[in-house]
């Protein structure tokens, strides 16, 4: 049972903080594994539904609730789990390079958080759920492209009410 919670909020933000404080440090060792390459690090980061609306915020990270599986509620407590997708937004006027850079901050960001299973005990189990490719996001212009792929994980939480 998580020991600070109340549901999801607290969930959200610890992600964002985790992805805040390291991802930098593990996209720089992926490029170095993998050779150098431009990544830029992010300029936003978001915990909750948000949409990326100008250029000038990617790259974005969202850390986007996707919904809840269900679970158990009793008098006493709250069982739940729900998938939250870490979204990375970008743009570039390249597609390749656009899509290697995205590849790479899925990589970065599944090293990221698989350093905690609970989170810093904000959750009983944050487990990898999958990578997303399906987006809403397209051709922003005549040579610039704008692109996301995810990284969904499955929370699973008990909590008193």
């Amino acid at each position: 049972m998580s020991q600070t919670g109340k549901y999801l909020e607290p969930i959200l933000l610890q992600m964002k903080s985790e992805l805040t404080s390291n991802l930098a440090t593990n996209l720089t060792a992926i490029d170095t594994v993998n050779g150098s390459f431009e990544s830029h690090v992010p300029q936003t980061f978001w915990a909750g539904r948000m949409y990326v609306l100008d250029i000038g915020q990617c790259p974005a990270l969202i850390c986007w609730p996707e919904g809840d599986a269900g679970g158990e509620y009793t008098n006493v407590t709250l069982n739940f789990k729900a998938k939250v997708t870490v979204w990375v937004v970008d743009w570039d006027d390249d597609q390749e390079r656009l899509t290697r850079r995205l590849l790479r901050f899925q990589e970065a960001i599944i090293k990221t958080l698989k350093t905690t299973e609970n989170l810093n005990g904000e959750c009983d189990l944050c487990t990898f759920a999958g990578l997303r490719f399906d987006n809403p996001w397209t051709s922003i212009g005549k040579n610039s492209y704008m692109d996301a792929m995810g990284v969904t994980f499955e929370i699973h939480n008990e909590e008193e009410i």
